[in-house]
Protein backbone atom coordinates (compact mmCIF):
# COMPACT_ATOMS: atom_id res chain seq x y z
CA UNK A 1 0.00 0.00 0.00
CA UNK A 2 1.57 3.11 -0.96
CA UNK A 3 0.67 6.28 0.54
CA UNK A 4 0.53 10.24 -0.83
CA UNK A 5 0.41 12.35 1.94
CA UNK A 6 -0.13 15.99 1.35
CA UNK A 7 -0.64 16.66 5.47
CA UNK A 8 2.75 14.93 5.85
CA UNK A 9 5.37 15.14 3.78
CA UNK A 10 7.68 13.00 4.48
CA UNK A 11 5.03 10.38 4.43
CA UNK A 12 5.14 10.67 1.21
CA UNK A 13 5.91 7.57 -1.21
CA UNK A 14 5.92 5.14 2.05
CA UNK A 15 5.09 1.92 2.04
CA UNK A 16 2.60 1.17 4.93
CA UNK A 17 2.34 -2.92 5.35
CA UNK A 18 -0.50 -4.42 7.78
CA UNK A 19 2.75 -5.70 10.07
CA UNK A 20 3.62 -2.25 10.70
CA UNK A 21 0.08 -1.16 11.72
CA UNK A 22 -0.31 -4.46 13.59
CA UNK A 23 3.53 -3.31 14.93
CA UNK A 24 2.68 0.25 15.93
CA UNK A 25 -0.53 -0.70 17.62
CA UNK A 26 0.94 -3.49 19.89
CA UNK A 27 3.45 -0.82 20.71
CA UNK A 28 1.10 1.66 21.66
CA UNK A 29 -0.85 -0.73 23.55
CA UNK A 30 2.34 -1.60 25.74
CA UNK A 31 2.82 1.60 26.39
CA UNK A 32 -0.53 2.31 27.40
CA UNK A 33 -0.01 -0.55 30.45
CA UNK A 34 -2.14 -3.38 28.48
CA UNK A 35 -0.35 -6.37 29.50
CA UNK A 36 1.36 -8.92 27.21
CA UNK A 37 -1.01 -11.92 27.58
CA UNK A 38 -4.03 -9.42 26.38
CA UNK A 39 -1.93 -8.13 23.36
CA UNK A 40 -1.13 -11.60 22.46
CA UNK A 41 -4.57 -12.38 22.20
CA UNK A 42 -5.71 -9.78 20.78
CA UNK A 43 -3.24 -10.41 17.77
CA UNK A 44 -4.14 -13.83 17.54
CA UNK A 45 -0.52 -14.72 18.42
CA UNK A 46 0.00 -18.77 19.54
CA UNK A 47 2.64 -17.94 21.52
CA UNK A 48 3.62 -14.85 24.24
CA UNK A 49 7.00 -15.33 23.00
CA UNK A 50 5.72 -14.10 19.76
CA UNK A 51 4.55 -10.75 21.62
CA UNK A 52 7.00 -10.45 23.64
CA UNK A 53 8.79 -9.51 20.80
CA UNK A 54 6.99 -6.16 20.51
CA UNK A 55 8.95 -5.43 23.92
CA UNK A 56 12.55 -5.94 22.35
CA UNK A 57 12.08 -3.78 19.64
CA UNK A 58 10.76 -0.24 20.68
CA UNK A 59 13.56 1.44 23.03
CA UNK A 60 11.68 3.59 25.25
CA UNK A 61 9.84 0.77 26.62
CA UNK A 62 13.42 -1.12 27.22
CA UNK A 63 14.31 2.35 28.67
CA UNK A 64 10.84 2.76 31.05
CA UNK A 65 11.27 -1.30 31.90
CA UNK A 66 14.99 -0.69 33.34
CA UNK A 67 14.32 2.41 34.93
CA UNK A 68 11.69 0.45 37.23
CA UNK A 69 13.88 -1.95 37.38
CA UNK A 70 17.07 -0.86 37.81
CA UNK A 71 16.75 3.19 38.74
CA UNK A 72 20.50 3.62 39.24
CA UNK A 73 21.23 1.95 36.02
CA UNK A 74 19.79 5.05 34.30
CA UNK A 75 20.58 7.36 37.14
CA UNK A 76 23.26 10.31 36.92
CA UNK A 77 26.34 9.26 38.10
CA UNK A 78 27.03 9.99 41.60
CA UNK A 79 29.71 12.84 41.90
CA UNK A 80 32.08 13.96 44.60
CA UNK A 81 34.20 12.35 47.17
CA UNK A 82 33.25 11.78 50.89
CA UNK A 83 35.08 13.75 53.54
CA UNK A 84 35.02 12.68 56.86
CA UNK A 85 36.77 14.61 59.45
CA UNK A 86 39.86 15.31 56.50
CA UNK A 87 40.05 12.05 55.74
CA UNK A 88 38.21 9.63 52.82
CA UNK A 89 35.44 6.93 53.92
CA UNK A 90 37.80 4.13 54.03
CA UNK A 91 40.23 6.01 56.15
CA UNK A 92 37.67 6.97 58.27
CA UNK A 93 36.08 4.06 59.06
CA UNK A 94 39.71 2.64 59.45
CA UNK A 95 40.27 5.49 62.61
CA UNK A 96 37.37 4.04 64.19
Amino acid sequence: MLIASTRNPTLAHKEIHPHSLRHTTAIQLLKAGVDFATISQWLGHASLNTTMRYARADIDFERQALAQVFPETLAPPRGGTLILNGADLVGWLRGR
